[in-house]
Order: C-alpha cells, then structure tokens, then sequence
C-alpha cells in the first residue's frame, strides 16, 4: 500500500511538472510567433510608427516590458518627427497612455506577487485594457468599461483572471492534502517502518512544493 501510495505522489507531481511545463512552452511558442510576425511587418514598414506600435503590444504581452516600453517610444518619437499625432494609435489608448502602462508594469515586476491566494487586491484608477485614468471609486473604466481591480476579496472574485488562478491554486492544494491525509490515516494501521515511508513520502511532496512556489518567483 505504501509503495502505491508513493508512486501516486510521485505521478501526480510529475503530471504537474509536465503540464505546467507545457502550458509554458505553448504560450512561449504563440507569444514568439506573434513577435515574429511584428518584427517581419516592422521591416516591409521600417518608417511605420504603427509598426513599432503593433511590435511594442506583442512584446508587452509576453512580459518583455522594457523591449515594449522602447518600440513605443520609438513610434513616439518618429510620430513626433513626423508631425503626425494622430496615426500609430491602435484600440484608441494612445502611445503616451501604452508607455504609462508598460512602465507601470516594469515597476511592479518585481514586487507582484506569485500567488494568487495570497495577493492583496489594491483598487488601481489606471485602466489595464486602454490607459485611461479613472476616478478613485471607480470600478469599471470609464472610457471602455473594463473592469478595474479593486481592494476587497469579494469584488476580485468577480473577475474570471483572478478567481481562475484562485481555484486552481486551491484545486491543487486540496489534492495534496487529500493524499496527505489518506496516508496519515492508513499509517495508523501499519508498522512503523511503514509510517516512516509515508512520513518520508509527504515530507517530500511539500518540500517539492515548496521549491515550486520559490523557482516560479
């Protein structure tokens, strides 16, 4: 029994590996292909504020902040040039509004936390979606109605980004404690050379765990 019990451990922490590995690797394929695909326009269009701009909002969707902040300022700057303030903007947000959010991005990389469950919701009156600044007891945008995060629980639950990480994070928990605690249970009836494997056994889960939560930071 010991023995099964371990090698269900030990297959669903790999089916967690391999699965978390995957979904990365899959999003890291789409956001270099959608890369790829800007840099290829950028350089039939090399004069093309828009081009910097499309390339600036690839690079900000796979989190290459400082790369996105640089392709925007560039566009800028040759809008400027130009004496064209009015073309590059795409979804009506705006370059000035673009590098707001991307630096704001870059100043909360390293201090967003990881964890879902245990990040505290702050209300934010910078529209993530457009760029627009709304007023401080907003909490839809004002100019294009998304929703705005906001400093209670019960208000971040509402909106699917943030109660899907929740789940998943609790979802995943649960198994482990479910395994931890049939083997606890089963323990109870077995020598003690037996509890000593499971006991071995969960240490190990956690520890893996927790070596997760510190190498996913």
């Amino acid at each position: 029994m010991s023995v099964f019990l371990l090698l269900l451990v030990a297959l669903f922490i790999a089916y967690r590996f391999v699965s978390d590995r995957a979904d990365e690797a899959r999003q890291t394929a789409r956001d270099t292909q959608k890369i790829a695909q800007r840099r290829a326009a950028l350089v039939r269009a090399p004069d093309s504020p828009s081009a910097y701009e499309s390339l600036g909002d690839a690079l900000r969707e796979a989190s290459r902040y400082a790369e996105a902040r640089a392709s925007y300022e560039t566009a800028r700057g040759m809008m400027q040039d130009h004496e064209a303030t009015g073309a590059g903007h795409l979804g009506g947000g705006g370059l000035d509004n673009k590098i707001r959010l991307v630096s704001l991005d870059i100043s909360e990389e390293r201090e967003r936390p990881k964890s879902y469950v245990a990040q505290i919701v702050r209300r934010e009156t910078v529209c993530r979606q457009c760029g627009c600044i709304n007023a401080p007891d907003a909490h839809h945008c004002v100019q294009c109605g998304a929703g705005l995060l906001t400093n209670t629980f019960l208000d971040a639950w509402q909106r699917d980004d943030v109660r899907h990480p929740i789940l998943r994070e609790v979802r995943e928990g649960a198994v482990i404690i479910s395994v931890v605690l049939l083997a606890v249970y089963l323990a109870s009836w077995m020598p003690i050379e037996i509890k000593g494997v499971l006991l071995l056994s969960t240490i190990i889960v956690l520890a893996i765990k927790g070596l997760r939560a510190i190498t996913d930071k």
